[in-house]
Parts: C-alpha cells; sequence; structure tokens
C-alpha cells in the first residue's frame, strides 16, 4: 500500500492517482515482464542512493501492476519482493517530480537503449553484473518462501553438473528487435553443445510447455529432465503475463461499469471476490518467474534465447556462465550485455550456419560499451 507519509519514488503510477482510482486503470499501470520492469528501477539505484539514500532520504519504491500486483491495489512491492529498509517520514509530505515516473527517471540517466541514441550521454551498469549485484541486495530482498522453495528445488542439482535453458517463445518471436529462434532451431544448438560437453541433468525454464515435451522425448533417456513449474502457454502467441494482463482488465471493466451504475452490493462483492482470486494467480505467476530465473543462477552453464528472466540469472550469481543464442538489435539492459554463444569455435558447419545467421543484427558493441559507467555517476 502506498503510505503518503513516506517519500515515495514511483513505478506505474505516472498520473499519481489514488490508489483507489489506480486500481480502475490498467493503462497507467506497469504491465511488462516483472523483469523488465524492474530493470528501470534497478538501473536508477546508483542515482538513487547519491541523491536520496546518501542523505538520509530512504525512498518508499512503489511498483503497480495489474498483471503482477496483489489485491486490492496492485502493488508489487512488499509481497514476493521487499525492501531491505525502512522508508523514511516525509514530515512535509512533499512530491519530487522526477520521482513520480521511475521509468523516466531510467530514461533519462540511462536513455532508451535503443540504437538510434548517442549512448555515451548515458549511463549504464553494462556487463558489471556484480556491481549489479550489489546494487540489487542492498535494497531488495525475496520472501522467505522464495528462498525455502529455490533451496528445497535445488537440492536435485546437488552433485550434479546442469545445464540450464531457457527457451521464450511466444511474443518474443513476433517482434522485429531479436531474432526469432524457433524451438527446432534452439535444440539443435543443445544438441551440439551436449555432445561437446558432459552433464548429468538439464533444467528448463520455458513458457512453452511444447519445448519441454520435445526437449523430453529426445533426451530423457539419457539427462535428468528438469524444470519449477506447469504454468504454461500453449494457447495462443502471447505471453503469460499479457494474459494475465487481459483477464485483469475485463476483470476491472466490469467493476467499474458497477461503480458508473450503481450495482447492487451482492454484485460488487462478487465481482471483487473474483478479482482477488485472479490476483492470487498474479501473485502464483509472479512466484514462478522469480524462482525460474534464481535456479537458472544455480546451474553450471546457460544457453538462453532473448528474455531477461534468464538475463537476471546472471545479476543473482554474476560468476555465471551464461549464453544468448539469438540477436538483440537494442541495447536492453541487461540481456543485451549477456554474451552471445561463440559460433566461430562450433566445428559443425550446419550448426554453426545456423548460429551465424541467428546471432547477427546485434546491437553493436560500439554503442554497447559507449555508456558511461554507472559506479562513476556518469562519468567515465
Amino acid at each position: 500500500m502506498s503510505d503518503c507519509s513516506s517519500c515515495n519514488a514511483t513505478l506505474g503510477n505516472w498520473q499519481l492517482l489514488s490508489e483507489d482510482v489506480l486500481r480502475y486503470k490498467p493503462s497507467v499501470t506497469m504491465n511488462k515482464g516483472f523483469f523488465s520492469a524492474l530493470a528501470y528501477i534497478h538501473q536508477v539505484l546508483p542515482y538513487l542512493k547519491q541523491n536520496y539514500f546518501d542523505n538520509g532520504i530512504l525512498l518508499n519504491l512503489l511498483y503497480y501492476s495489474h498483471n503482477y500486483g496483489s489485491y486490492p491495489n496492485f502493488q508489487v512491492m512488499g509481497g514476493l519482493i521487499q525492501l531491505t529498509y525502512e522508508p523514511s517520514t516525509n514530515n512535509q509530505n512533499k512530491k519530487v517530480n522526477e520521482l513520480t515516473c521511475l521509468t523516466g527517471l531510467c530514461k533519462t540517466i540511462c536513455g532508451t537503449q535503443t540504437h538510434h541514441e548517442n549512448t555515451s550521454q548515458f549511463s549504464s551498469f553494462k556487463n558489471d553484473f556484480k556491481l549489479a549485484n550489489k546494487y540489487f541486495f542492498e535494497y531488495f530482498k525475496f520472501d522467505t518462501s522464495i528462498i525455502s522453495e529455490v533451496n528445497q528445488f535445488n537440492k536435485q542439482f546437488q552433485s550434479k553438473k546442469v545445464l540450464g535453458l531457457h527457451y521464450r517463445g511466444t511474443d518474443k518471436n513476433k517482434v522485429n528487435w531479436i531474432t526469432h529462434i524457433s524451438k527446432d532451431e534452439f535444440i539443435q544448438l543443445i544438441d551440439y553443445h551436449l555432445s561437446k560437453h558432459s552433464y548429468t541433468t538439464i533444467f528448463i525454464s520455458t513458457d512453452e510447455a511444447a519445448f519441454i515435451f520435445k526437449m523430453q522425448e529426445l533426451y530423457s533417456n539419457t539427462y535428468e529432465i528438469l524444470y519449477y513449474d506447469d504454468l504454461k502457454n500453449d494457447q495462443n502467441s502471447n505471453s503469460i503475463h499479457l494474459n494475465r494482463l487481459t483477464l485483469i482488465e475485463d476483470k476491472m471493466a466490469e467493476l467499474k461499469k458497477c461503480k458508473k451504475t450503481n450495482a447492487d452490493i451482492k454484485t460488487v462483492n462478487l465481482l471483487e471476490k473474483q478479482l482477488k482470486t485472479e490476483t492470487e494467480l498474479n501473485t502464483f505467476l509472479l512466484k514462478n518467474v522469480i524462482i525460474n530465473s534464481i535456479l537458472l543462477s544455480k546451474c553450471n552453464l546457460v544457453l538462453k534465447t532473448h528474455s531477461q528472466v534468464s538475463a537476471y540469472a546472471k545479476i543473482f550469481n554474476p560468476k555465471l556462465e551464461i549464453y544468448r543464442v539469438n540477436a538483440c538489435a537494442e541495447g536492453y539492459w541487461p540481456d543485451s550485455h549477456i554474451p552471445l554463444y561463440d559460433f566461430q569455435t562450433i566445428d559443425n558447419n550446419a550448426v554453426k550456419s545456423l548460429m551465424e545467421i541467428k546471432l547477427k543484427n546485434e546491437f553493436s558493441n560500439d554503442l554497447k560499451y559507449a555508456y558511461k559507467n554507472m559506479y562513476t555517476g556518469g562519468q567515465t
């Protein structure tokens, strides 16, 4: 819940609406993928530390999302992800303009991270995942239920050599700024990689059940196949979180109509009960996303398609050996700073040719490393 006595910094309420109004406006909240949204806050933490935290102002970081937030007002912070500190009291109830939209503040400091801007004018963690890890855990922590479930599942990794795989299909194979890669093409590389390296176990994180079924069909006789959750999407080409958003939008539209027409209290209460159930599914989805990312960070090596979920595995474990298998034409942090699989060392001509195609059109290193270093206050 928002606390008017705290000094708030907000993601997903740029109109500064009261929570009882904001809940009816999914178009205002932050409904990207969880780690894509969290990256907006993460990247401005050095700035917030220098300008607020180091001056004794412990900001109340708020993040509203209709596809991940909890009932009744769609706040994300304070549940599965929490602040490591108690926010300061805002005795004068002042609002600071740059804190009303952390997305805008991030774009001011870190740019839009697209190929058409002068990246040397902006700051970035770049590939300093150790520093990114330091900032993340200085300000955020996960609920004990997540830590407990990770530790329990991770027992299956003990004394084994685990290859982690993350295949993000659905909407990521529709956008034009990512080189698309099919399940079969990814498996072609996986098969080559397995022929060159020794593993006992394959841990799979994916939004598509068909990828797991195919991997089980091909490799379950040779490798132990593990995955954490059964929440997948094979119904359409949208991501799970966008499907969740559509369901929540429909429910909020019904409630909004009831409010306008002064519907009877029984109807409203029933809809609120249904909404609460939907937001419990939001929490379930969020928990799965976070746990999958942390489990990937505990693998011996990870091969991944473009996704911030698996990119954050490198932040959770900066020593993780992890490679992207398809290129991205933009410089979105942290994913675009995960190294590409080295196709030039591949000694299978068919796989080498495939990966040469899939790794083309990458955001240029000249632009990528022109960013100023985050940890020097924007000065190189």
